[in-house]
């Protein structure tokens, strides 16, 4: 059961936190799980660390008790972004673009990653090491000065 330490009043306003408790989550961690709809254990299985880590109260701690208590890791949809050696910040910003894989990334060009929010040429960096290639550019394919033909005379 609960711990007597819980107020009556906490579990009356959260009877399904009650769950949460028994399994010896902290009050608040139980109030952010039943809050964002997960109300047992097998509500868990099937989600990415990202869903979990986004819900306000649940930090590192709470989620590899989560894990503990299911017996296995929560998968991350960015964990090929993590192997490709990309900050865990750039990671975030990534995948807040909806971008979750380097076939994702492969996708963009310079311009489209650098219109992303949050994005500026370290990150760009980070990303194009891990592609390793530069993300294409057509600005770069427009080149000014002919390929062939005669050499231009400067006047004065």
């Amino acid at each position: 059961m609960t711990a007597p330490s819980i107020t009556k009043p906490f579990l009356e306003r959260y009877p399904e936190a009650g769950y949460w408790l028994d399994l010896g989550l902290r009050p608040t961690v139980a109030r952010a799980l039943v809050t964002a709809g997960y109300l047992t254990l097998a509500d868990l299985a099937g989600k990415f660390r990202e869903d979990l880590a986004a819900i306000r109260g649940f930090g590192s701690f709470s989620l590899a008790k989560c894990e503990t208590l299911l017996g296995s890791p929560f998968p991350s949809r960015t964990e090929e972004l993590s192997k490709g050696g990309i900050h865990p910040l750039v990671r975030n910003a990534l995948e807040r673009s909806g971008i979750r894989s380097l076939a994702d990334l492969a996708k963009l060009t310079r311009e489209q990653f650098l219109a992303l929010p949050g994005f500026g040429p370290k990150g760009l960096l980070q990303c194009e090491r891990a592609l390793g290639r530069p993300l294409d550019s057509p600005t770069q394919d427009l080149d000014p000065a002919p390929a062939s033909g005669p050499p231009r005379r400067h006047f004065r």
